[in-house]
């Protein structure tokens, strides 16, 4: 039998050996083990075809040896660390959204009356407003823009 030069596909077997000593694998029998398809959007599928081709790897191969480095035992505590600094980052958003939640709770009823005082003034009424209001309605403004309401800007 001729020995066929080696093809694109056959490019960094050794390589992909060396992966899969240095992770405790032995090389895969078909049948063994599980699958898991994964989507990748066109820019992350594109820098993993990059890297995995940069390493002479299939890119199979490679993402392999990054899930697998990244469950070895050495890195698990760097992976805690790191879900915990994304679970901690969540919960202050949470409670940033609940005290938002809140001082909109105490604002609404100011809110309220200063409209009603509006409202009344524009028909005609006569309404008797304190030296304070202007800067009680721009008060308001402010912590309406910073909840986010784009139409007190």
């Amino acid at each position: 039998m001729e020995q066929q030069a080696d093809s694109q596909v056959n490019t960094g077997r050794a390589d992909a050996e060396a992966v899969r000593q240095s992770h405790g694998g032995a090389k895969r029998r078909r049948g063994s083990g599980g699958r898991l398809d994964t989507r990748f959007d066109d820019a992350t599928l594109g820098a993993l075809r990059t890297r995995a081709e940069r390493l002479g790897l299939a890119p199979s191969t490679w993402v392999r040896a990054v899930v697998r480095d990244a469950l070895h035992a050495s890195r698990s505590e760097e992976l805690d660390a790191a879900v915990a600094a994304h679970l901690l980052g969540v919960e202050s958003r949470v409670q940033a959204s609940a005290d938002a939640r809140e001082l909109a709770g105490q604002v609404r009823p100011l809110a309220i009356n200063v409209n009603d005082l509006d409202r009344r003034a524009r028909a005609g009424e006569a309404v008797a407003l304190s030296a304070e209001v202007p800067e009680l309605i721009e008060l308001l403004r402010e912590v309406r823009a910073l909840l986010g309401d784009r139409a007190a800007s």
